[in-house]
C-alpha cells in the first residue's frame, strides 16, 4: 500500500512539475509575444503623443501665466498712473476751488464797490440835480429882479423927461409926484439892494453850486473811470469766471472718467487674488508638468537613442539598398545587354517572371495560411491556457485530495503499527505459550 502511494505521488508531483513548467513555458512566451507584438510601438506612439501634449500644455500654460503677469503688470501701472492722475487733478480741483472761492470773494467786494460808487454817485446827481434846480430858480428870480430894475430905470427916465417937460407947468404936482417918486424910489432902492443882496447871496451860492458841481463833476468823472474800470474787472471775472466754470465741468467730468477707471480698476484689484489663485494653481500644474516633461524627456532621450539605433539600421539598410540598387541597374544593363545579344533567353526570363509571380501569388497565399495558422495556434494556445488553469486547478485539487490521502495514509500506517504491534505481541505470547507446551510435553 505504502509503495503504491509514494509511486502516485511521485508521479502526481512530476506531472504537477511538468504541467507548471509548461504552464510557466506557455506563460512567458505568451507574454513574451504580447510584450513584443503590442509595447514596443505603441508605447513609443503614446510617449511621444504624451510628450507632445504635455509640452503644448506646458506651452499653453507658460504662454498664459505671460499674458495674465503682462495683464498684472498693465493693471498696475495704469492703476499707478490713474491715482497719480486722480491726485493731480484733485490738486487742481481745490486750486481752482480756492481760486473760485477768492474770484467770488473779490467779485462781492468789487461789486460792494460798485454799489457804494454807485450810491454815491446817486447822492452826488441828486445833489448836482438840486444845486441845478436853484441855480435855475436863482437865475430866474435874478432875471426877473434885473427886469424889474430895468422898468423901474426906464420909469425914472420917463418920469424924469416928464418932469422937465411939465416942470413950468405942474411944478406942485411934480414935486408932490417927485416926492412920491423919490419914496417909491427909496422903496425900490430898499427892495433893490434887498434883492442885490439877496442876488450876491445867489451870486455866492451859485459860485459854491458852481464848485461843487465842478467838484462833483471831477468825481463824477473819477467814479465813472472808476465804474468803467470796475465795468471792465467785473467783464475780466466773469470771463475768467466762465473759463473757470467750463475747467472745473472739465474737471469734474475728467474726475467721472477717473471714477469710473478707478472703479474698474477695484473690480480688476478684486479679481487679481482669484488670478492669483489660479495664477498658483498654474504655477503647481507647470511644475508638476514640468517633472513629468523632465521624465518624458528621459523618455525620449531613451527613444532617440533607440531612433538612433534604429536610424543606424536604416542607414545601413539604405547603403544595403544602394549597393542592391547599383547591382540591381548593373544587372539591368547585363539583362539588356543579354537581350540585345541573346533574344531567345527573353522568353525563358518571361517564363521565370510568370513563375515568381505565380510564387509571390503562392508565397501570399502561404502567408495568409500562415496568418491563418498563427491565428489559429494563438487560439489553440488560449485554449491549452485554458486547459492549463483547469490542469491547475485540477492539481490544486488532486494536491487537496493528496493531503487527505497523507492524512488518510497516516492514519492507516498508525492503525497498521498498532496491529503489527498486536500481532507482535500476540505471536510473542503464542511463542511463549508454544515454547511453553513444548517445554511441558518435554517434561511429560
Amino acid at each position: 500500500m505504502c509503495p503504491k502511494l509514494k509511486e502516485s505521488l511521485q508521479s502526481m508531483t512530476e506531472k504537477y512539475n511538468s504541467i507548471t513548467q509548461k504552464c510557466s513555458a506557455f506563460q512567458t512566451e505568451k507574454e513574451r509575444m504580447v510584450m513584443k507584438y503590442a509595447t514596443s510601438e505603441k508605447h513609443v506612439i503614446e510617449a511621444q503623443r504624451f510628450a507632445k501634449l504635455t509640452e503644448k500644455k506646458y506651452h499653453d500654460a507658460l504662454k498664459e501665466t505671460a499674458i495674465l503677469q503682462k495683464k498684472i503688470q498693465k493693471a498696475h501701472d495704469s492703476i499707478v498712473k490713474l491715482t497719480s492722475e486722480v491726485n493731480l487733478k484733485s490738486s487742481e480741483i481745490v486750486q481752482l476751488r480756492n481760486d473760485n472761492e477768492r474770484y467770488k470773494s473779490n467779485d462781492n467786494v468789487k461789486d460792494l464797490q460798485l454799489k457804494c460808487s454807485q450810491n454815491k454817485l446817486k447822492n452826488i446827481t441828486d445833489t448836482h440835480k438840486e444845486a441845478q434846480i436853484k441855480l435855475n430858480e436863482s437865475l430866474t428870480k435874478n432875471s426877473e429882479l434885473t427886469n424889474e430894475c430895468e422898468q423901474l430905470k426906464s420909469q425914472i427916465k420917463n418920469l424924469l423927461i416928464k418932469a422937465q417937460h411939465f416942470e413950468e407947468n405942474k411944478v406942485t404936482i411934480l414935486d408932490q409926484q417927485l416926492k412920491e417918486q423919490q419914496a417909491r424910489l427909496i422903496l425900490e432902492r430898499h427892495i433893490a439892494e434887498d434883492s442885490e443882496s439877496s442876488r450876491v447871496k445867489l451870486q455866492k451860492e451859485f459860485d459854491l453850486l458852481l464848485d461843487r458841481q465842478r467838484f462833483s463833476d471831477n468825481e463824477n468823472s473819477l467814479l465813472i473811470t472808476q465804474i468803467r474800470n470796475l465795468e471792465k474787472e467785473c467783464i475780466d471775472y466773469k470771463s475768467k469766471c466762465n473759463i473757470l466754470n467750463t475747467s472745473f465741468q472739465k474737471a469734474n467730468t475728467e474726475i467721472q472718467t477717473l471714477k469710473n477707471e478707478v472703479a474698474q480698476m477695484e473690480i480688476i484689484n478684486k479679481c487679481i487674488p482669484s488670478k492669483e489663485q489660479k495664477i498658483c494653481a498654474i504655477e503647481a500644474e507647470l511644475q508638476r508638468l514640468y517633472t513629468e516633461k523632465q521624465e518624458f524627456l528621459s523618455d525620449i532621450e531613451a527613444y532617440r537613442q533607440r531612433e538612433i539605433h534604429m536610424l543606424d539600421f536604416t542607414q545601413k539598410l539604405t547603403d544595403k539598398n544602394v549597393q542592391l540598387q547599383c547591382e540591381f541597374t548593373n544587372m539591368q544593363n547585363k539583362i539588356r545587354f543579354l537581350e540585345n545579344n541573346q533574344k531567345p533567353l527573353n522568353k525563358a526570363i518571361n517564363k521565370f517572371v510568370s513563375e515568381v509571380k505565380n510564387l509571390e501569388y503562392t508565397l501570399s497565399c502561404e502567408e495568409i495560411k500562415r496568418i491563418q495558422e498563427c491565428e489559429i495556434l494563438s487560439k489553440y494556445i488560449a485554449e491549452q491556457a485554458f486547459y492549463i488553469e483547469k490542469l491547475f486547478y485540477r492539481l490544486e485539487d488532486l494536491e487537496g485530495e493528496n493531503v487527505i490521502l497523507r492524512k488518510r495514509y497516516d492514519l492507516t500506517i498508525r492503525e497498521m503499527t498498532r496491529e503489527l504491534n498486536l500481532y507482535h505481541t500476540k505471536v510473542k505470547n503464542a511463542n511463549f505459550l508454544n515454547s511453553n507446551s513444548s517445554l511441558e510435553n518435554n517434561i511429560d
